[in-house]
């Protein structure tokens, strides 16, 4: 039973994978239904997604020093004891299953551009990435609005 559980696992991963890769390298139609944009390289790609994670890193950090400092905190104790706790943190961890879905949707929305604006945007949406994440789960659908008489 273990094994099958492992192997669908297996499975579910490597079916997001291929539909995130899907989202992030597929292409629109620029200026007219015969031109193509330049298509950009899978380095270009992965070295984007590598940003994204750093600055879920680098967020996951500092939401986790404001809170020490919420709390009086005024001096790490142990570096590697900080470290841990930002890895084991949910905060992390919400981050880093969220950031795919951050990236491709940063990845579509990006129209031709240059790494230096990729690296920036990438790593601003890796530290904000609980936020944008939270935002998707907090709307549900759309409800009507009641009508007053």
């Amino acid at each position: 039973m273990k094994i099958a559980k492992m192997f669908l696992y297996v499975l579910l991963a490597c079916i997001g994978f291929f539909a995130w890769h899907y989202l992030v390298t597929a292409q629109p139609l620029r200026f007219g239904a015969n031109e193509t944009p330049e298509t950009q390289k899978v380095s270009v790609v992965i070295y984007g997604y590598l940003v994204t994670l750093a600055g879920v890193v680098l967020g996951s950090a500092y939401r986790e020093l404001q809170a020490r400092k919420e709390r009086g905190e005024t001096q790490i104790g142990s570096v590697p004891a900080f470290a841990k706790s930002v890895v084991l943190s949910i905060d992390f961890w919400t981050s880093l299953c969220g950031s795919p879905i951050v990236y491709a949707l940063l990845w579509r929305s990006l129209d031709g551009g240059n790494v230096a604006g990729l690296t920036v945007i990438a790593l601003q949406n890796g530290f904000c990435c609980t936020m944008v994440i939270s935002n998707f789960l907090k709307r549900g659908p759309e409800q009507p609005t009641p009508k007053t008489p």
